[in-house]
């Protein structure tokens, strides 16, 4: 009799020392990991978020609910990381976190707009992907495919990185700074040269400053010349690209009309890119966006990154900055390096919005939950009169919704408010080698 008892009990996962099994929600993440832009801390990133869930979600006993992240290397190619976010669909993820401009626009074509690949539409949260296309309901492509995409009217984008369309004020601020009012040799005008890798966060910057120039009624010369999106960066001829600046003639108008006053860098090959302008000695001043940031740069340039600047994000903003790095430090023993707190933010809020749609449905098994229910819950994370959550206080969030009041994530590089777009507003700072 207690055996049938106890087998009973078992089945219940009420006794005989069995406990209900954790049931598993999988959450891909699609980033680059030995491509152009690859950050040997990403991973930690990932792992930080999904322990703290986890951790928190089994204290809380909600819905036996446990975080799987499915890594896969998008290599920072558009049509990699497209297939593996498809492969990664196919295993059952409800939701895709991926990283940089093209690759995002790329997995969205193909997980949600291509009728050829969009069997199941999921939701897409990307950490490095800054293009003013995205997300933009006036973006053209001679793709109809392509540009529903980048418009992306139903919703499937959403982003922890401000586009760089409000980047473009900064950087012409810093060049007009220089000399008198950007004349920096004395010719009576200013001239801006463009250096910028063929794909949407190098145009997308581009058009941001062109954009700037043109609301602020100055003269401003400008030329852009482009690099390929992937090339062998040990192997490309760049300086034969960078000595276009300092030719007199204009790229991009195709005339002669005088020298570069400022060279602004926007690719994704910082290191190369600095060190051969440096080395040819050019008479001016170059400079660059986000991707110097990274701590390899300085470390790869070494003297050479003295008296660098340039514009990015800010990546750890106020107290919830300070937990985050705090608790990464505590994992790595390693202080987080730029971009560290927006991945970890993407991670964040993609594991929020399946908590909230898991409570919100009030589903006793958590593995029901649909791509489109969390898609619906990554609009609901950042109401301003709600509870603020800050990062790693997943057990703060699952009990405010079960009393019933709203949250508002406060992440690590900032305040993760999606418009109806799926855009934020991130604080920009200038800064100095």
């Amino acid at each position: 009799m207690k055996r049938v008892l106890c087998a009973v009990w078992m089945s219940a996962a009420l006794g005989c020392g069995t406990e209900a099994p954790p049931r598993f929600v999988k959450v891909g993440a699609v980033i680059d990991r030995t491509g152009s832009i690859a950050a040997p801390t990403w991973r930690d990133d990932i792992q930080l978020a999904t322990d703290q869930a986890n951790v928190a979600l089994n204290q809380k006993a909600f819905a036996n609910l446990q975080f799987q992240y499915l890594l896969n290397d998008s290599e920072n190619d558009p049509d990699v990381a497209s297939t593996r976010a498809l492969q990664t669909r196919d295993q059952g993820a409800v939701l895709v976190v991926t990283d940089t401009s093209r690759d995002v626009i790329s997995v969205n074509r193909k997980l949600n707009y291509d009728p050829a690949t969009s069997t199941t539409r999921l939701p897409v949260v990307c950490f490095a992907c800054n293009a003013p296309s995205i997300n933009n309901p006036d973006a053209t492509d001679i793709d109809p495919i392509a540009q529903a995409a980048l418009r992306d009217s139903s919703q499937f984008v959403y982003r922890v990185m401000m586009s760089s369309s409000l980047i473009g004020r900064v950087l012409l601020n810093m060049v007009l700074a220089d000399g008198a009012s950007g004349d920096v040799n004395g010719d009576g005008r200013v001239k801006i040269s463009f250096y910028s890798g063929d794909e949407p966060f190098g145009t997308g910057t581009v058009s941001a400053v062109n954009a700037a120039i043109e609301v602020s009624g100055r003269t401003v010369l400008t030329e852009t010349i482009l690099h390929p999106a992937s090339v062998d960066e040990n192997a490309y001829n760049w300086g034969a690209d960078l000595a276009l600046t300092d030719n007199g003639y204009n790229e991009t108008t195709r005339t002669f009309d005088g020298d570069t006053d400022a060279v602004i860098e926007v690719t994704s090959f910082p290191v190369a890119v600095t060190r051969t302008f440096l080395t040819a000695n050019y008479p001016r001043k170059l400079f660059h966006t986000q991707t110097f940031r990274v701590p390899s740069t300085i470390q790869n340039l070494g003297l050479q990154a003295e008296g660098q600047s340039g514009v990015a994000y800010l990546d750890l903003n106020g107290v919830s900055g300070t937990l985050f790095a705090d608790a990464f430090k505590l994992m790595t023993q390693t202080d987080p390096i730029y971009r560290d707190s927006m991945l970890y933010d993407a991670m964040a809020v993609s594991y929020l919005a399946v908590i909230h749609a898991v409570h919100t449905h009030g589903l006793d098994d958590p593995t029901w939950v649909t791509p489109e229910q969390v898609r619906s819950s990554l609009q609901q994370l950042n109401d301003p009169a709600g509870t603020v959550i800050r990062p790693g206080e997943f057990g703060k969030a699952i009990d405010e919704l079960r009393a019933g009041r709203t949250i508002n994530y406060e992440g690590a590089s900032g305040g993760v408010d999606f418009d109806a777009e799926g855009n934020v507003r991130n604080v920009l700072v200038e800064w100095k080698v």
